[in-house]
């Protein structure tokens, strides 16, 4: 699907010192918690919807090793987002 527009971007999920790991969604599923607290993986489909259409679902997986640093290039050294898979529908 061909870009229209200005690119948009938005928070997938947030980390705080003391309050952990938390994905950011408009709403929590009953059966998915979404939090990390500590270290550990969390693995979730996104797909991003607008008024004009809808992304490709994307599998992201995030992996955090439990420890905060204020820096931003260090804590992305505890926190690695990454991208496992992703499809058309």
């Amino acid at each position: 699907m061909p870009f229209i527009g200005q690119e948009r971007y938005c928070d997938l999920a947030l980390i705080a010192q003391g309050e952990g790991f938390q994905i950011a969604t408009q709403f929590m599923p009953n059966n998915f918690a979404g939090v990390i607290r500590g270290e550990g993986h969390l693995r979730a489909e996104f797909e991003a919807e607008g008024d004009n259409g809808t992304s490709p679902r994307a599998t992201i997986e995030f992996a955090w090793d439990g420890l905060w640093a204020e820096d931003d290039r260090e804590m992305m050294e505890h926190m690695v987002v990454s991208v496992v898979a992703s499809r058309d529908d």
